[in-house]
């Protein structure tokens, strides 16, 4: 794999890091661009590499099986932290709604 195709591939992991920080500090926003910019990236190395796909080493083949074994552990952190903040957001709604309701009455 050249230089190149090797980059993106750690950016790929490292973006997917960066999402994992970003949640952990509560910062969704920003998620959702780095999503975008990681979507965009590792099209692109797929789409780049499909013609010669079935030319790369064993070396090669195997680092793309470890980066992508290591983000899709990234995304199910990610999505649990996004399954406890959609729990958070809902009670604090319901809790809202309570008190709110209380008031008019």
């Amino acid at each position: 794999m050249n230089a190149n195709r090797n980059f993106e591939l750690n950016q790929f992991q490292k973006i997917s890091q960066k999402m994992l920080t970003l949640a952990e500090a509560n910062d969704w926003e920003r998620i959702h661009e780095l999503e975008t910019e990681r979507k965009k990236l590792i099209q692109s190395f797929f789409e780049k590499q499909q013609t010669s796909i079935q030319n790369l080493s064993h070396e090669d083949c195997h680092k793309v099986e470890q980066t992508i074994k290591n983000v899709l552990s990234i995304n199910h952190k990610l999505s649990q932290l996004a399954e406890q903040k959609k729990v958070s957001i809902s009670l604090k709604y319901k809790i809202l709604n309570k008190n709110t309701d209380y008031r008019v009455h």
